[in-house]
């Protein structure tokens, strides 16, 4: 990455507390920031597609399906 620029990160986890631990640790981080989060597989596939972020956090376990299909999908 260029001096300057985030690393865009978006989370697709189906537990809140985790979630919220995570954005947290994103945060601090100078170099990344949380563009969205999510916790089922439907909105993390459509989601995917409009922000296309750099990083993908998965969980393999989302509503609605799992990790693995979400993967299948983009």
């Amino acid at each position: 990455m260029n001096q300057g620029t985030r690393m865009n990160v978006l989370l697709a986890i189906n537990s809140v507390a985790i979630m919220h631990r995570l954005i947290s640790i994103i945060h601090d981080l100078d170099e990344t920031k949380t563009i969205g989060y999510v916790s089922c597989a439907p909105d993390a596939v459509g989601l995917i597609s409009v922000i296309v972020p750099d990083l993908l956090i998965l969980e393999v376990q989302l509503r609605g399906s799992s990790g693995f299909e979400v993967l299948k999908h983009i």
